[in-house]
C-alpha cells in the first residue's frame, strides 16, 4: 500500500482480496491522497469496501500522456522520441475512447486507415508503441488485456545493409582530419559499436592492458564488453586524452551529434551518402566474408537474435565460394585415366 505520482496527480495503491488496486485522488496534494488511502484501508477492514471503477473510465489520451512521461524517464532519448511520434498519431484516432474499451477490431481499423497515408513499417512502430503502452497499463492494474496481442504487423521488406568496401574504408580513414573522428571510424569498423556507444565511451571503460572495452551505456541497458584487435588497440594507444570521453570535441566536450564531422569526412573521401551506422554494417559484413560463423558475429556485435545477423550473409556471398572450394579434389580418387567398371 502507498501513494505515488503520475505526472502532477497523486494516486493510491492498495490490495483487496489479493488484487492490487490503483486509484487516483484527482489531486496534486499528497496529503489528500494519504487521507483517501486511509479511508480505503478502513473500508477494507470493516468489510464495506466496494471495487471502484475509476480505472475503467480513463481515456486513451490521458493514459497516453502518462505513458510518455514514463518513457521520458525510463527510456533513452531516441526511444522516447519514437514513442512520442507514435503517440501523436494514435491520440487523434483513439484519444476520446476509454483505454479499457479499445478492441483488436479498433486497432485493425486504425491500420486500415493509416496504410493509405504511410508505410507498413511506420504503422508497425505505432503498434509496437501501443503494445508497450497496454503492457504498462496492465502492470498498473488499469486494464486486464492487451488488445494489440493477436494484431498482425505488416511484413517489412528486408533491406540489404549499406556497408563500405575495403577501398572505401581505407579512403574514409585517410580522410579523417581529427583524432576524434579517426578513432570514431576505426573503432566503428573494428568493434561494431553503435553510434551512441561510441559517443558515450569513456576512458574509464577502456582497459588497454586486457585489450577490452566495457560498455555501460548499451541499447539493452546491460553491461557488456568488446575485445580489441591490434588496429583498434593501436589507435587508442596513440590517442591524446583531452577529456573523459574517448571521442570528443576539440574542447573536450561530448559529441551530442557527430553528423557535421561525419558528412565533412565523407565529402573529403569522395564517398556516397552513408550514415555512421554503415561502420557497424561493414564490421559484420567483413567478418562474414572472412569466414566468421554467424553465431560468433552475433556475439561480437551483441545482436539480440541470429535473424538480425543473417542479412549479412546475403551481402557477403563470396565467402561461400571460398568455403566450398575447400572440397576441390577431395573426391577425385585415381585420376590416371582409369574408367569405372559398372559390371
Amino acid at each position: 500500500m502507498g501513494v505515488y505520482q503520475r505526472g502532477s496527480i497523486w494516486w493510491i495503491r492498495y490490495s483487496h482480496k489479493g488484487k492490487i488496486i490503483r486509484e487516483t485522488s484527482n489531486s496534486e496534494n499528497k496529503t489528500v491522497a494519504k487521507k483517501l488511502l486511509s479511508i480505503r484501508k478502513a473500508e477494507i477492514a470493516q468489510g464495506k469496501y466496494k471495487i471502484k471503477s475509476n480505472d475503467s473510465q480513463i481515456l486513451f489520451q490521458d493514459y497516453a500522456n502518462e505513458f510518455l512521461r514514463w518513457a521520458k524517464i525510463h527510456r533513452k532519448p531516441k526511444s522516447f522520441l519514437r514513442y512520442q511520434t507514435s503517440v501523436n498519431q494514435l491520440i487523434p484516432y483513439f484519444g476520446k475512447i476509454k483505454l479499457a474499451s479499445i478492441s483488436k477490431k479498433d486497432i485493425e481499423r486504425y491500420k486500415a486507415n493509416r496504410i493509405a497515408q504511410v508505410s507498413g513499417s511506420t504503422i508497425n512502430r505505432d503498434l509496437a508503441c501501443l503494445k508497450k503502452m497496454y503492457n504498462n497499463a496492465i502492470s498498473d492494474g488499469i486494464v486486464e488485456i492487451n488488445p494489440v496481442i493477436g494484431v498482425e504487423f505488416f511484413k517489412e521488406p528486408r533491406r540489404s545493409p549499406n556497408f563500405l568496401s575495403d577501398d572505401e574504408a581505407v579512403k574514409l580513414i585517410e580522410a579523417c582530419d581529427t583524432d576524434a573522428i579517426k578513432t570514431f571510424v576505426i573503432l566503428g569498423l573494428n568493434t561494431g559499436m553503435r553510434l551512441n556507444e561510441l559517443l558515450s565511451l569513456k576512458w574509464d571503460d577502456v582497459n588497454l592492458d586486457d585489450r577490452l572495452i566495457v560498455l555501460k551505456d548499451t541499447k539493452n541497458n546491460k553491461e557488456d564488453s568488446i575485445p580489441l584487435n591490434d588496429t583498434a588497440l593501436e589507435q587508442l594507444q596513440q590517442q591524446n586524452r583531452i577529456s573523459e570521453y574517448v571521442v570528443c570535441k576539440s574542447d573536450g566536450s561530448k559529441y551530442q551529434n557527430i553528423r557535421k564531422s561525419w558528412i565533412r569526412v565523407l565529402k573529403k573521401a569522395n564517398l556516397r551518402k552513408l550514415s555512421p551506422h554503415a561502420l557497424r554494417h561493414t564490421f559484420a559484413t567483413m567478418l562474414v566474408r572472412e569466414g566468421a560463423d554467424l553465431m560468433a558475429v552475433k556475439e561480437l556485435g551483441r545482436w539480440s537474435n541470429l535473424k538480425l545477423v543473417e542479412r549479412y550473409a546475403h551481402v557477403a556471398n563470396d565467402h561461400r565460394t571460398r568455403v566450398i572450394s575447400k572440397l576441390d579434389n577431395k573426391f577425385q580418387g585415381d585420376t590416371n585415366g582409369d574408367t569405372m567398371d559398372d559390371n
